[in-house]
């Protein structure tokens, strides 16, 4: 059952269970480790900062961790993103220069972390067997951040793209460790199937019932350990995101 925000002055026993079960994101990142993880989020920035916050500084520290970024504008948002954080919490700095970057794009080149992979951006079937191709490099204990959505394949490619999708998650190793993201707002029987894919589902979206904008809730979901099916809520302050109980 998904996380309630409603308030309720009948306190019942489930209700009391749910409160208990409460647990902070960070706390939820070492659960992750070896399981493919998808998050359905609400907010770009929430998502933005789950990644530059919790996912990147977590596991860089003791695996190799592979960013894809898909195009210019991609790369440029995830730049300034970045340095923002950098200004407000300067020890993260380290965390983006462990960075392994595959890019597909114009230029050859990033301002932050390893280029390790760049694949021109141009024809989508070059594209994809270029990203192809870097995927290849990835072992089975490394992470990967699939940061563009997957969507973009599905628009453009058409039928094919889900194919080509199981293609490539059927070239991951076992055991790696992997984040791909999705907008709520963005469905389709596709889409849809894509979500069997991964191990572990965590949705993101705004608390309907605070008084704010900044108050989010999140819900961990996962079939194979009941212990990972957790809650929990996260505030932005200060463009920062931060876990609440």
């Amino acid at each position: 059952m998904g996380l309630n925000c409603n308030n309720n002055d009948n306190v019942s026993v489930e209700s009391v269970s749910h409160i208990l079960s409460y647990v902070k994101l960070e706390d939820v990142m070492p659960e992750l480790d070896g399981y493919r993880t998808r998050i359905i989020y609400d907010s770009a920035m929430v998502k933005d900062l789950i990644v530059l916050q919790y996912i990147i500084p977590h596991f860089s520290r003791f695996k190799d961790t592979y960013l894809v970024l898909y195009s210019e504008a991609l790369y440029y948002k995830f730049k300034k993103r970045i340095c923002s954080l950098i200004e407000k919490l300067p020890e993260l700095e380290r965390s983006f220069e462990n960075l392994k970057v595959i890019k597909i794009g114009l230029r050859d080149e990033c301002a932050f972390g390893e280029l390790v992979g760049f694949v021109k951006q141009g024809n989508l079937q070059d594209e994809f067997n270029g990203l192809m191709k870097n995927l290849e490099n990835i072992g089975s204990n490394d992470v990967l951040i699939l940061y563009g959505s997957v969507a973009y394949y599905l628009t453009a490619i058409g039928k094919k793209a889900f194919k080509r999708l199981i293609d490539m998650f059927s070239i991951l190793p076992e055991g790696l460790t992997l984040f791909g993201f999705r907008s709520s707002c963005c469905t389709s029987p596709e889409i849809n199937l894509i979500g069997d894919l991964y191990d572990v589902v965590i949705h993101v979206r705004k608390d309907e019932q605070s008084f704010d904008d900044s108050t989010f809730c999140f819900r961990v979901d996962c079939q194979f350990r009941g212990s990972c099916n957790r809650h929990g809520k996260l505030r932005i302050e200060n463009g920062l995101l931060k876990s609440i109980i």
